[in-house]
């Protein structure tokens, strides 16, 4: 465990609220705002078989640069798990084509 990691008794600790997201997205980008701040985003998965996923978080635009809090590009059928970031929107976009998209956030 890293410094500052908490140990739950009994197992992990219980999320009052859940947003859970399955949708296409193309070329434009799609802003969804989850109404309350999440403590991780249990998994984000690019369903798309050919199109790559650009994806950035709250004001961030996705036609930002990659880096310290910059854009996330996953490729065709990647999946992202347990990401413990604080947000309450989360953005889309993808460069070509369309495809679906999903995620949950706690």
């Amino acid at each position: 465990m890293a410094v500052g990691d908490k140990f739950y008794l009994g197992g992990q600790k219980a999320f009052q609220n859940y947003f859970s997201y399955n949708s296409s997205v193309g070329t434009t980008e799609v802003n969804v705002q989850l109404n309350f701040t999440t403590s991780c985003i249990k998994f984000i998965s690019n369903d798309d078989e050919t199109n790559d996923l650009i994806i950035s978080f709250g004001t961030v635009s996705t036609t930002a640069s990659a880096g310290l809090n910059g854009v996330i590009t996953l490729k065709p059928g990647e999946v992202i798990n347990e990401l413990n970031i604080a947000i309450s929107r989360i953005n889309f976009k993808r460069t070509t084509g369309s495809g679906k998209v999903r995620f949950l956030g706690v």
